[in-house]
């Protein structure tokens, strides 16, 4: 069972009629629906369980025009059909990423006291350091 964010019902049969047609043949209500289920990777009996979301599915298609019954069992894809599946699977435009500056790092102008070594390897610290 696919998950809700799955295609729909209607999707999938559009789908299945495009992906069915022949030189603009119709395609029949048992192709349609095996290659739903084929689809969804659902067996016989799972399919049972939504097939009256298939019916309703394909009522609703034929009722918006964007399939056309043409027998009891045939149906094919209408113009509307294919802008309808044009328009769902186009990608939405991304607005272009502005260019990233690199702000400038800022450097203190102190400077730093000297570190004096002695012979024995040890650092000293200045004088100035050491002010009561």
């Amino acid at each position: 069972m696919p998950s809700k964010s799955g295609p729909s019902m209607k999707d999938q049969v559009i789908d299945a009629v495009v992906a069915q047609t022949f030189f603009g043949k119709a395609v029949t209500l048992p192709a349609i629906k095996n290659h739903v289920m084929e689809a969804r990777g659902d067996d016989a009996d799972q399919f049972k369980r939504v097939l009256h979301v298939f019916k309703k599915a394909l009522a609703d298609l034929v009722e918006e025009e964007l399939l056309e019954k043409e027998t009891a069992q045939r149906y094919a894809i209408t113009v509307e059909g294919r802008e309808y599946r044009k328009e769902r699977d186009a990608k939405p435009t991304k607005p272009a990423k502005k260019a990233t500056t690199k702000k400038a790092v800022k450097r203190s102008n102190k400077k730093k006291a000297p570190v004096v070594k002695t012979r024995s390897g040890r650092v000293s610290k200045p004088a100035e350091m050491f002010t009561f």
